[in-house]
Order: C-alpha cells, then structure tokens, then sequence
C-alpha cells in the first residue's frame, strides 16, 4: 500500500509546472522602454527660445554696423570739412596783397624827413590752429609765401602712382611760388578718397615737414 501510493503522489508531482517558467527557446523577449521623447509642446518652446536668440543676434550685429557707418560718415565730412578750410584760406591768402607801412620819423637837426619802413605782411595770416590736423602747430602756424598764388592742384585718391602724383603736386606748388611749407598745408587740397580718409586718421601734430609728409605717402600707398 505505501509503494502504490508513493507511486502515486510521484506521478502527480510530474505535471505542476513551475510559477517561475522561463520562455521556451526561440520566443524573444519584450522590448525594453526607450527615452520620452518631447511633446509637441516641448518642441515649439525649443524652436522660440533659438528663434528668439537668433533675433537678438541679428539686432546686435546690426546696430554694431549702422554705428560703424556712422563713425565712418562722419569722419568723411570731417575731412571734407578740412578741405575747403585750407582752400578757403589759400583763397584769402590770394587775395591779400603786400602793404607796405611808413612810419615818419624826425631826425635831430634836421627837417621833418619821411623814412620808409617797409614791413611786408604778405604771407602774415596765419591759419587757425587745428589741434585734430595731422600737420605740426610750426607747420599750421607758418605763414604761406606772399608769393604764391593758389592753383588747381593735381589731385590724389590713392589709387594712382603716387611717385607720379608727387611729380606733379611739386611742380604745380613751385610754379606757383609756394615751397615746401606750401606743400605741406595743400596737400589736404589734393587728396581725395582712399587717400584723403588716410590723412584725416593720421595722428594729430604728426607731420613736422613736407619731406616726413611725403615719406609717409610712399610708404601708404
């Protein structure tokens, strides 16, 4: 009787499957959960926040240039400015003719005699001293020869051959009369351009002759 039933309850055992069963060879598993991807939401409130920098980007650029174009406007008319100074003051220069001042003078012993002191102030106005011009107070303030009488002079924009431009601009000055001072103080008169936007930035008082003045066109230009 015991064998029969250990037989039995042995037989019964066999056919309870286990609660923990794997998953029989071939089956796959199930997929594992991925990463959340973003809402619609999530998504338009990226895109306005890089549009909304994008914007702000741009207005920076464009004040930085429009105040650049402004500097750059401004500096053009200073110069222009300059040079009908200096072509208003060669005109005055023009016009302004040798005086000649007597002074009557008694000598001891002697009837009254008239001694003529000539004292020629042709050339004896002086320019205004502009302390933002390249030329040197000696070179502003020197006085331009009584003898010179202003021309239309060759001009220069910084394009051409300069060593030809300075061939000409001496010539023209000298048979006019003027020296070297006179060059100096036209120069302004004939650049123009490239090369008049050049002469405007130079630094103040840094031009002390013609020679240094024109040293610094070869090595521009």
């Amino acid at each position: 009787m015991r064998s029969t039933y250990a037989t039995v309850e042995g037989e019964g055992s066999e056919g309870v499957q286990p609660e923990n069963e794997q998953p029989e060879p071939g089956q796959e598993p199930p997929p594992a959960a991925g990463p959340a991807q973003p809402t619609a939401t999530q998504e338009l409130q990226l895109l306005q926040t890089q549009l909304q920098n994008l914007q702000q980007e741009r207005d920076r650029i464009a004040a930085a240039y429009a105040a650049s174009q402004e500097a750059a406007v401004a500096t053009a008319q200073a110069a222009e400015i300059r040079q009908q100074l200096s072509i208003l003051q060669a005109e005055i220069l023009s016009m302004q003719s040798p005086q000649p001042t007597i002074q009557p003078t008694v000598q001891p012993g002697a009837g009254p005699t008239v001694s003529a002191q000539l004292t020629s102030y042709g050339g004896a106005l002086r320019s205004t001293l502009d302390l933002r011009s390249p030329l040197s107070e000696g070179l502003q303030t020197s006085p331009w020869p009584a003898t010179y009488k202003p021309i239309t002079l060759p001009k220069f924009n910084g394009k051409a051959d300069p060593r030809q431009f300075l061939m000409s601009f001496e010539a023209a000055v000298a048979s006019a009369g003027g020296n070297e001072i006179v060059m100096a103080k036209s120069f302004v008169i004939a650049a123009e351009g490239d090369a008049l936007a050049w002469y405007s930035m130079l630094r103040p008082g840094s031009i002390y002759s013609w020679e240094n003045l024109r040293d610094k066109i070869l090595a521009n230009f």
